[in-house]
């Protein structure tokens, strides 16, 4: 009777230090950015790649590169500078542990002379915070964009942004006629870096409404 109880008592705490419900916290997943469940395996691995990517004491690391990592496979997109590096990130993250396959799309774009300082860029994100860039290349090309439509698109400064992820624009927000969707989406697949231009912009529909001492304007929206 007695060795029965204390064999009960053992598997009861074995139970509770494995966490709820006789789990392994260990084990457990856990939610990585964006709201997707990633293995701890892949959250050790996404460590790793960022420190190989990013800069550190003797590196500059690679500014121009985007890495995603999902079930022991990581992708990488971006540009490189030079042939010999592409070929050493690309080995280094293979060597990582618990590395099972590597997806590079990585392409070798020689570095130029930056067309914006560091001082002109927070300067544009500041006054558009609502753009975003995924590189160093793209804060350049989201600048760039933002110069080359500011004459045309004067009222566009509050409702619509531009999101860049490696040459790729997203263009979100309002206008307020149909043909300025075209317009702005064709104006910018014309501006050199771009690669590909995703136009999600809609249409603002303006409306009055009167009331008894004077007439008020209510904005309705309706997707283009």
């Amino acid at each position: 009777m007695r060795k029965t109880l204390v064999i009960g008592l053992l598997t009861v705490a074995t139970q509770l230090s494995a966490g709820p419900f006789g789990q392994d916290d260990t084990k457990s997943p856990q939610y990585a950015a964006g709201g997707t469940i990633a293995s701890k395996t892949d959250q050790d691995i996404m460590k790793k790649v960022e420190s190989e990517v990013g800069s550190g004491v003797f590196s500059s690391g690679y500014p121009n590169v985007t890495y995603e990592v999902k079930s022991g496979v990581v992708s990488l997109n971006g540009t490189v500078d030079k042939l010999e590096n592409k070929a050493k990130l690309e080995d280094n993250i293979k060597k990582i542990d618990g590395v099972q396959q590597v997806n590079s799309q990585l392409k070798v774009a020689p570095t130029t002379k930056s067309a914006y300082s560091e001082s002109q860029l927070k300067d544009s994100e500041m006054k558009y915070p609502k753009d975003s860039a995924a590189t160093s290349q793209d804060r350049q090309l989201n600048a760039t964009i933002r110069n080359k439509t500011a004459g045309f698109f004067t009222k566009l400064n509050d409702t619509v942004a531009f999101k860049t992820t490696n040459g790729i624009v997203m263009i979100t927000g309002f206008v307020d006629k149909s043909d300025d969707v075209m317009k702005l989406g064709d104006q910018v697949k014309g501006i050199e870096g771009v690669k590909s231009v995703d136009n999600q912009l809609q249409v603002k529909e303006i409306v009055s409404v009167k009331s008894a001492d004077n007439q008020l304007k209510v904005t309705v929206t309706k997707t283009s």
